[in-house]
């Protein structure tokens, strides 16, 4: 190869390894998944009938807000490989899968565990990571609010709202010392059985709806101040929500959830 040749092949390589980490910057999911495909928005967008979309979130989080026409199969679940098998085998396409996005891990999870499912080319399977939230503001009417599509954006929740109901780690003890109500909604395999608050929080992942609007209504007629934490602090964005409806005001979710700590 003589240094002409040499040079340009290095330039290009560089330029490659460029691009590539300005593409990944904003995703630190992808510097740990890196055998994971991904798609970004506009590509999924144009090609949505191209795929089948899955949504890998809870299911309290999928009824609150989910792209139009995705089918849900929580990667929390035991049966998620078997389902996700049965799913390929009936409809033979690519596979996308998405969660809450940017710092959310469970779209990256997933399509590592549908890459060794058997008969699933891992070509064919992709993270959707920009997330659910972006995408709603971006395609409202390819998603579904509370049952409602398309989407009206003005019910979105918006950032400097969400942004006043969070604590850092130590204001957020310093509320649960105090006696306030604590909530851990992580699912069991973010929690590993660690609890960020021994003794004074209680582990209810939002598909435990009943026990949680339970203890919720209680805290308010009770006057407590209510608590609740998740892994990355992407889930309680649609728990605000279901604590907006039912009126509470004193509410705080720990910022950056449990890895943040």
């Amino acid at each position: 190869m003589n240094k002409h040749i040499a040079k340009l092949f290095a330039f290009f390589l560089i330029a490659s390894f460029s691009s590539l980490s300005v593409a990944n910057s904003g995703f630190p999911g992808r510097q740990v998944y890196v055998d994971v495909n991904t798609i970004e928005m506009e590509d999924l967008h144009k090609r949505l009938s191209e795929f089948i979309l899955v949504d890998v979130r809870s299911r309290f989080e999928y009824n609150t807000m989910h792209i139009k026409n995705a089918l849900h199969l929580p990667v929390a679940e035991k049966t998620f490989n078997d389902d996700i098998r049965s799913l390929y085998r009936m409809a033979r396409k690519p596979v996308v899968f998405y969660c809450n996005g940017v710092t959310c891990l469970k779209s990256y999870q997933a399509a590592r565990s549908a890459n060794v499912i058997g008969g699933i080319n891992s070509s064919k399977v992709m993270a959707f990571d920009a997330g659910m939230l972006a995408w709603a503001k971006a395609h409202p009417k390819d998603s579904i609010l509370l049952g409602q599509s398309p989407l009206e954006t003005n019910l979105l929740i918006a950032d400097t709202k969400f942004n006043k109901h969070l604590l850092g780690f130590n204001e957020f003890k310093a509320e649960a010392d105090k006696g306030a109500v604590v909530i851990d909604v992580r699912d069991a395999f973010q929690r590993n059985g660690k609890s960020l608050f021994p003794g004074k929080d209680t582990n209810i992942p939002l598909d435990k709806s009943a026990k949680m609007h339970s203890i919720i209504m209680k805290a308010k007629e009770d006057g407590k101040t209510v608590l609740v934490y998740d892994a990355v602090g992407r889930q309680v964005r649609w728990l605000q929500y279901a604590l907006e409806k039912e009126g509470l005001s004193e509410y705080y979710f720990l910022k950056g959830g449990a890895a943040a700590k």
